[in-house]
């Protein structure tokens, strides 16, 4: 079922985007048909990114700006945010440093979690959760109560997927979206633009902004 309240919709791709994903436009349909194609979806602390988004390996410097607004958003304000380390992920925070710098010049204290993370969430205001491909061992039982009792106490949740041309993590994640009660899905697909991309169709670009609720 294709997301279409926007109100739960920070970030869409341009019209001209499309995916393998049935809900949405494909490369075979005429620009503009069907549905925006979200990127970046929220329900309340819980922010689902459709992207390894803002790692060191990019070098656009607005994603991790607009990453640290979104975390001061949810937030209302500064904050920890800590960075899971403790299921398998590839990519650990020293791969996030110049999103940490951006984070601590503007008062956030960013910090990992390299063990005990159900003990590790009594200290953080968020929590930020990067998969690279299909990287990701589930979470525990207990790892998901932990977490549902966070966000139901205000804490933030920041989840990042990626496209599945390599693998992808969307059953791991949606368990734990499911599990904090988030009216939120991953999709495991990969939304491609021939017209406003990087150096690819699979680097789409968007200047497609909810700037209404966000």
């Amino acid at each position: 079922e294709p997301l279409t309240d926007d109100e739960r919709v920070a970030v869409w791709a341009e019209e001209t985007a499309y995916t393998n994903s049935p809900e949405y436009r494909d490369s075979d349909d005429p620009v503009g048909e069907g549905p925006d194609i979200p990127l970046v979806a929220v329900d309340d602390s819980v922010v689902a990114v459709g992207a390894d988004f803002a790692p060191d390996a990019s070098d656009e410097d607005e994603n991790r700006t607009m990453l640290v607004n979104a975390w001061e958003d949810r937030l209302g304000g500064t904050g920890t945010v800590l960075y899971d380390e403790t299921h398998g992920q590839n990519l650990p925070l020293d791969a996030f440093s110049d999103l940490a710098a951006e984070a601590e010049s503007r008062g956030f204290d960013v910090d990992n979690i390299t063990e005990d993370f159900e003990g590790a969430l009594a200290d953080a205001d968020a929590v930020m959760v990067a998969t690279d491909d299909d990287d990701i061992e589930a979470f525990s039982d207990d790892e998901l109560s932990a977490l549902s009792d966070f966000v139901a106490d205000g804490g933030g949740l920041f989840l990042h997927n990626t496209a599945d041309f390599g693998g992808d993590a969307s059953a791991e994640l949606n368990e734990v979206l499911d599990a904090v009660g988030a009216d939120l899905q991953f999709n495991s697909d990969q939304v491609e633009d021939d017209e406003n991309n990087g150096f690819d169709t699979f680097v789409p670009r968007t200047s497609n902004f909810n700037e209404a609720d966000y």
